[in-house]
């Protein structure tokens, strides 16, 4: 006998289609409620609406009636012995998750009850809806790939495969052609928004000339907060390249998560640019600058200005560590050699002290300008070449700009679009031409040597080492050693960029030692 709505009794009506359009248009929610209720009232049952429109049925989380339904099911006493779909594809095409649910229904004493498809009782209605559901994941999977494919030859087209364009863009209705009904087959591109495009090149040229993220948001307000700012940033659709298909979701073991797919999976398309490409490459640049020198949470929260370069006997890396209730500072050995914690006050301040000493002199700041006044001497001599080259350019691209300009004068009507695409073309190629040529223009000029020059270098240089920031102190010290190494009695400098390896020992046997009230063994 196939399970039916029992008489008198009370349950949950639950409709679901997967797209607004097939709400609106295909599967009308209105047609399931209706003949859904009406079998409910010939059963003289009752029953509770729960509706879930334009959701995926493999999206089983994300449906927030259904959720409702598990939620009242838990409770101690349901107040509902049925759920009624109209077919199980409308509860579910997930089949490992639809049997869950289902078995967690089953065990509160809750029958799932398919209208259209009547199961009986007993072991042989349990193998048709497996059969039933196996066969509703099925179909699930091939549609999600014909979906895909779909939207991956919109993509090569220039089309939008759907989704809502970022902020910069809006969407405009293309008429391709008709359908077979004689309605028009329309398609959406992505074009510049002349209200907010402006304000994200704003943005990026704030970003590229070293603005905070909280500067940019109130200048433009092209977003909410930071973390939609960076992916604006990082957004490559700015410059005129839209990648479709870069992330999935999978099934992971805390629930959906996304992953980045393969690039053969992946289709890019052309779109309008907003951003120009040279200002696009210098925010990336920036962003990578950033990232590289962002340190972590326990960095700031402990000040420590050694990890990078410090390296126990053991050839582990040291790594700071606040302990016992006393919070003293230590860096102690990640690879837990079993040697002792080295206070971190003393060794920071050994090794600062050497920067002090063998750094901060006027004898390494005139040695410094020299080198900044050699580099400068050496492409000063290659930019003669260079500016011949990128003059010869420019009057190149200017011939050929008289001759278009010539050309369309006498152009017939036929031949008048292509030369007026040739102008275009070079009149983009003559302005990044002339901005090379500017560029190479500018001449550097030496670094003046002086008393007073070195002496202000030198005590810049010195409150950036005495009282600066936690990131500016890790910058200096990440570019002046290549590590530190420290061992039971002594910890050793060694020296970055020099013709000689240079190390220097720094004694600190006085307070780095095998035991002590204040150590803690790194194990």
């Amino acid at each position: 006998m196939a399970l039916t709505v029992p008489p008198g009794s009370h349950g949950k009506i639950y409709v679901r289609v997967s797209t607004m359009h097939q709400a609106g248009d295909e599967l009308p929610i209105e047609s399931q409620i209706s003949e859904l209720q009406a079998a409910v009232d010939a059963a003289g049952a009752s029953a509770e609406i729960v509706i879930d429109a334009g959701i995926s049925g493999t999206d089983l989380e994300g449906r927030a009636g259904l959720q409702s339904i598990m939620a009242a099911a838990r409770e101690d006493r349901p107040g509902f012995t049925w759920v009624l779909a109209w077919k199980y594809s409308r509860f579910a095409r997930n089949m490992e998750e639809a049997l869950i649910y289902r078995a967690l229904l089953k065990k509160r004493g809750i029958d799932l009850i398919s209208y259209k498809e009547p199961v009986p009782d007993g072991h042989l209605g349990a193998l048709i809806t497996h059969i039933l559901m196996a066969i509703d994941e099925f179909y699930a999977a091939a549609t999600a790939a014909d979906v895909l494919r779909s939207q991956k030859e919109l993509t090569r087209q220039g089309f939008s495969a759907g989704g809502r364009p970022p902020v910069g863009f809006r969407r405009s209705v293309e008429v391709i052609g008709t359908k077979y009904g004689g309605a028009p087959l329309t398609r959406v591109r992505w074009v510049p928004d002349p209200e907010t495009a402006p304000r994200v090149v704003q943005a990026f040229q704030m970003a590229a000339d070293g603005a905070t993220y909280e500067d940019i948001l109130a200048a433009t307000g092209i977003c909410s907060n930071k973390s939609s700012l960076a992916t604006i940033l990082a957004n490559t659709s700015y410059r005129g390249l839209r990648v479709f298909n870069r992330e999935s979701r999978i099934e992971g073991e805390h629930g959906r998560k996304r992953r980045k797919n393969k690039a053969e999976d992946m289709v890019t398309s052309e779109v309008e640019a907003i951003v120009p490409d040279a200002l696009f490459d210098r925010v990336q640049v920036r962003l990578r600058k950033s990232r590289d020198n962002r340190l972590p949470p326990e960095r700031y929260a402990g000040g420590y200005v050694l990890t990078d370069v410090l390296r126990c006997q053991c050839g582990g890396k040291m790594a700071g560590n606040i302990a016992g209730s006393s919070r003293i500072r230590y860096y102690r050995c990640t690879a837990k050699c079993g040697r002792s914690s080295v206070p971190a006050n003393e060794l920071e301040q050994s090794v600062m002290d050497l920067v002090r000493r063998d750094l901060l002199s006027e004898e390494a700041v005139r040695s410094i300008i020299d080198s900044i006044n050699e580099s400068i001497a050496s492409r000063d001599v290659s930019r003669g070449p260079a500016l011949a080259a990128g003059k010869a350019e420019v009057k190149r691209l200017e011939r050929e700009e008289a001759n278009l300009h010539a050309a369309l004068r006498q152009a017939s009507p036929a031949t008048m679009p292509s030369v007026l695409s040739a102008l275009e073309d070079i009149a983009t190629e003559l302005s990044a031409a002339h901005a090379r040529l500017d560029a190479v223009s500018v001449r550097e000029k030496p670094v003046a040597v002086s008393d007073e020059s070195v002496a202000t270098t030198l005590a810049q240089l010195r409150g950036i080492a005495e009282s600066g920031s936690l990131v500016e102190r890790v910058a200096w010290v990440r570019s002046a050693f290549d590590h530190v190494e420290v061992f039971d009695d002594h910890a050793e400098a060694h020296w970055r960029e020099t013709e000689e390896p240079v190390t220097t020992s720094i004694d600190v046997s006085s307070w780095l030692r095998r035991a002590g009230p204040n150590l803690r063994p790194s194990g």
